[in-house]
């Protein structure tokens, strides 16, 4: 299979580098893809997925996500009975899917692959009925700013539209990673003569075990981990930073209310603002179910290894759809197929109703061409850059920067740096909370670097397109949140 390619860098849009492994990653190719059809009907545009030493980065062409993104708003978050069908839906299939986890979780260490493969094939159809629904709040987030700056054109200034758009969309609930650390400091509160905080810790990590996880990796954090990091915390400190949480949210509230007041929003337009930031923290959640997940599929796997005889880290390199295969009729992947993905170069290529992988000539003419579009902005010799700002924080601040190019290298960041990334995902949490501000190649108004660095109060700016090519560690430079440009010292 031949496909077109985009002629130059204006003509799309990107996604990572991300770290991954295929099988965490590749549950969503389908559902979104629109190979396996759903009730919904929203599904992700013409892709390419370039897959190479566990990093893929994705692409698409331009502007096509945000109009299937306003289809979606239209059709299932507008309307208040389809869009409480659909956010009823998906509080129920998670349901269904922690039910079926949780009847691995108690399967006894002797039960039969018969009993494992039922319940793998069940979790495998629930889980891809969840990402076809929470297609229609990812999908309508691409296409929720313009949508939001098309109705608010009227009442506010152009000078002013980031910045009220900034404080509309921000979600008014805690994103998992601030909600995790809430109840983590309320541990230390609640822990008395009576209430040990070990016994507390316990349940807490039985519930937030998997916040290290990610499409690259599945680890469960034991109680000890938990325990460690709040050890040295005193009940006064885990005080203060629970209200500073809860400040947060009111903040939220407070200037959405001042911005409604102050421009003479409509009531239409209110509402309109308060379900796409809603939309907004969906997609935060999901998140966090994929994070959960990851372990999930790890417990599976295991099983499955052992049933065909390989080591796990194989049954990793296996698609969500090959993994189903071999739980259903013990079909391996062969060893050119697995050879190919653990080793060189490969393609995913989706588009409305298929997706297929590439490799070999294919593959690699495939992501040569888009190499020269990603660098054709990178060899600029520039002091400067400008980008999006989707978190103001303080309107100058000076610091020295920290490339990082994958999660995995988020333990060079030192506290007080700035965090220069392509774009950042949960598993950059760590880095964005000894960050001083973030800078990120790509990402938007709704991307986890923008929802997470607005919540822990510092300055991102992202979609600055070069950040990562023109600045170099130990860089100094200057951030402007209000022209929203980077300049080096």
């Amino acid at each position: 299979m031949k496909i077109s390619l985009p002629k130059s860098s204006d003509q799309v849009q990107q996604w990572g580098p991300v770290d991954m492994k295929l099988l965490y990653n590749s549950f969503w190719f389908a559902p979104m893809s629109g190979a396996v059809k759903s009730r919904w009907g929203i599904y992700w545009t013409e892709m390419v997925g370039i897959m190479e030493n566990d990093t893929g980065t994705f692409f698409w062409w331009k502007n096509s996500l945000e109009n299937e993104g306003v289809k979606s708003i239209k059709r299932w978050l507008l309307p208040d009975d389809k869009r409480k069908l659909v956010t009823d839906g998906y509080w129920e299939l998670i349901g269904e899917i922690k039910k079926t986890a949780g009847k691995l979780e108690r399967l006894k260490p002797k039960a039969s692959f018969a009993d494992v493969q039922s319940l793998a094939l069940k979790w495998h159809a629930l889980y891809y009925k969840f990402w076809s629904l929470a297609d229609v709040f990812e999908i309508a987030n691409y296409g929720a700013p313009e949508y939001l700056k098309k109705q608010l054109s009227s009442f506010v200034p152009k000078s002013e539209l980031e910045s009220v758009m900034e404080v509309l969309l921000a979600p008014e609930n805690l994103s998992f990673n601030q909600l995790s650390e809430k109840e983590l400091l309320e541990c230390v509160l609640k822990a008395n003569p009576k209430i040990h905080l070990e016994s507390l810790i316990k349940n807490y990590a039985a519930k937030w075990h998997w916040l290290d996880n990610s499409y690259y990796q599945s680890k469960r954090l034991p109680p000890a981990y938990f325990l460690k990091k709040i050890k040295e915390l005193s009940r006064a400190e885990a005080k203060a930073k629970l209200s500073q949480i809860k400040k947060y949210l009111q903040s939220v509230k407070q200037k959405k209310t001042a911005i409604i007041k102050n421009f003479k929003l409509s009531v239409s337009i209110a509402k309109l603002a308060e379900i796409l930031s809603f939309s907004i923290w969906m997609q935060d959640h999901r998140k966090g179910i994929a994070w959960w997940s990851s372990d999930v599929a790890t417990q599976f796997s295991k099983h499955l290894a052992k049933r065909l005889g390989v080591p796990l880290e194989d049954i990793l390199h296996y698609s969500a759809d090959e993994w189903r295969e071999a739980f259903a009729i013990g079909k391996k992947l062969s060893d050119k197929v697995f050879n190919q993905r653990k080793n060189k170069l490969y393609v995913m290529y989706s588009r409305k109703g298929f997706y297929t992988f590439l490799a070999g000539t294919e593959a690699k003419r495939i992501a040569k061409h888009f190499a020269s579009l990603k660098h054709e902005n990178g060899n600029q010799q520039t002091d400067s850059l400008s980008g999006t700002v989707v978190s103001k924080g303080s309107t100058i601040i000076k610091g020295v920067v920290r490339v990082i190019h994958s999660a995995r290298q988020s333990n060079r960041l030192k506290r007080g740096e700035i965090l220069v990334a392509p774009m950042t995902s949960p598993d950059y949490i760590s880095a964005m909370r000894l960050a001083k501000a973030v800078i990120t190649d790509v990402g938007g108004l709704m991307s986890h670097a923008a929802i997470v660095s607005r919540e822990l109060g510092i300055p991102c700016i992202v979609n600055t397109k070069i950040a990562t090519k023109i600045l170099k560690n130990g860089d100094r430079v200057t951030i402007n949140t209000k022209s929203g440009t980077v300049i080096k010292l």
